[in-house]
């Protein structure tokens, strides 16, 4: 399935997406915590119709048909993404990985991950788990520490295959 919708943001920390039909303009850009925007629709790539090359990989929410697609501003802006930009929505197809190496993108990063309030490597795990399902080699993320604090990670690789895209789960 593909189909164009246009790309706005939300502020909820995580780097899922939500699928939500509005008039031109969406005037309430929150997704809905409860009822439809809870409904799994699959895993899609977003890509820029202005820079196709330009793209990133969500888990999304909600029901079609749709017009608006809802990602995290800040998980957008890494990606180059614009609110309002219009894009191709494409499903694709995943494999699970037991296993994907993350690194953190600056030395302030790191420090905000290994300060008091991350605690530990399994708490980013956990935290990591709760924020994204699905990710590939190169992928560029925040990861929400505490709900105003993020630190950006890159993926280096997984398990699987080094170009595939890999849902990420509990064991």
């Amino acid at each position: 399935m593909s189909c164009p919708v246009f790309l706005i943001f939300h502020d909820l920390p995580n780097c899922f997406a939500y699928a939500k039909s509005c008039s031109y303009y969406c005037e309430d850009v929150t997704p809905s915590i409860t009822g439809v925007l809870n409904t799994f629709l699959g895993y899609f790539r977003v890509r820029s119709c202005e820079t196709p090359h330009r793209e990133l990989y969500v888990q999304v929410f909600g029901i079609f048909p749709t017009s608006h697609i809802l990602v995290n501003r800040t998980f957008a802006a890494l990606a180059g993404f614009r609110s309002n930009e219009e894009v191709v929505i494409e499903t694709v197809a995943t494999l699970t990985s037991s296993c994907v190496y993350i690194a953190p993108t600056s030395q302030n990063d790191y420090e905000i991950c290994v300060s008091d309030d991350a605690r530990s490597s399994a708490h980013v795990e956990y935290i990591f788990l709760q924020q994204i399902r699905i990710v590939f080699p190169g992928l560029l993320f925040p990861l929400w520490i505490s709900p105003n604090v993020y630190a950006s990670f890159r993926v280096g690789m997984s398990t699987i295959h080094l170009t595939c895209f890999c849902r990420v789960c509990f064991l």
